[in-house]
This record gives structure tokens, C-alpha cells and sequence, in this order.
């Protein structure tokens, strides 16, 4: 769920910015201000405890 939100967050970005302008301030926007950047650290976390074949944590 998490790569097709963030596919579809990233596709508004690059090919529909007036999308995006439209929703700053509005009550949405917190999608790109605050889940956003926690959604890319767990995916970037997920993929290298896959790599590693160990848990990788932020301490």
C-alpha cells in the first residue's frame, strides 16, 4: 500500500504540480509534510534489513 501511494504521490509531483499547488493548504496537504517523509524512511529501512537479512532499526 505504502509504493502505490507513494507511486501515485510522486506521479502528481512530477507530471500534475498544479494537483499538488492546489493542495497546499489544504486540509491534505500533511500527506506530503509529514507522511511522506516517514513512508520513504520505513521503505528505505524495510529494503536494506532485506538486503542485509537482518532487522535494521534507527536508534
Amino acid at each position: 500500500m505504502t509504493f502505490v501511494v507513494m507511486h501515485h504521490l510522486s506521479n502528481m509531483v512530477r507530471y500534475r504540480p498544479e494537483q499538488v499547488a492546489k493542495l497546499t493548504g489544504t486540509k491534505w496537504f500533511f500527506l506530503f509534510t509529514t507522511w511522506v517523509p516517514r513512508a520513504m524512511e520505513n521503505f528505505l529501512l524495510a529494503l536494506t534489513s532485506r538486503i542485509l537479512k537482518e532487522e535494521v532499526r534507527i536508534g
